[in-house]
């Protein structure tokens, strides 16, 4: 089996993530997204076809947390794809300057 990246982008309210297979192209397997918004946290997933998997509104642990943000994340894709080992995790940082 072939590893998998998990690539994020951590906004200010959002963070975007998305699951690559591994190959000479990487193969995007599902994105998503987790939104928090005036103390309310949402997730969604989406296959690579754009197949919405799930679409729900979180604990308030990940609405004041960015850990929870992250543990959100992780639960979605373990049990949507739980198959999937990450060999990787990429994160986009911006510096303004």
């Amino acid at each position: 089996m072939a590893g998998h990246v998990l690539t994020l982008n951590a906004g200010s309210s959002s963070l975007k993530f998305g699951l690559f297979e591994l190959a000479e192209a990487p193969i995007a397997v599902a994105t998503g997204m987790v939104e928090r918004q005036d103390g309310i946290a949402s997730i969604e997933l989406k296959s690579a076809l754009g197949e919405t998997l799930l679409s729900e509104a979180l604990s308030s642990d990940a609405a004041h947390s960015r850990d929870g943000m992250y543990e959100a994340v992780l639960r979605a894709l373990q049990t949507h794809y739980p198959e999937r080992a990450v060999a990787a995790v990429g994160h986009r940082v911006v510096h303004g300057g």
